[in-house]
């Protein structure tokens, strides 16, 4: 749960990032890096919530092993966006 408060506050900050408004528009791979990194984080989310109410079945396991596959998806969508935001300022 932490990290998801962290992805949260980083989501926050990224979206209240002072950019140029030329910058923004010329630059649509740092919107398409974002999206995606957003859907992640929303399907994270969900798969977290469905772990909380569940129990220690083979239905469990297996949704323990797609939220942990889509964590890394999460961590490397960032990763997308963070490299992107330093190699172009936006």
């Amino acid at each position: 749960m932490q990290n998801l408060s962290r992805i949260a506050a980083f989501l926050k900050e990224l979206d209240q990032a002072e950019v140029l408004p030329s910058a923004r528009m010329i630059c649509n791979k740092r919107d398409v890096l974002f999206e995606n990194y957003r859907q992640l984080v929303e399907r994270l989310s969900e798969s977290v919530i469905g772990l909380k109410a569940g129990q220690r079945t083979a239905a469990f396991e297996a949704l323990y092993q797609e939220s942990e596959q889509i964590r890394r998806e999460c961590e490397q969508a960032r990763s997308a966006v963070d490299a992107h935001r330093r190699e172009h300022g936006c």
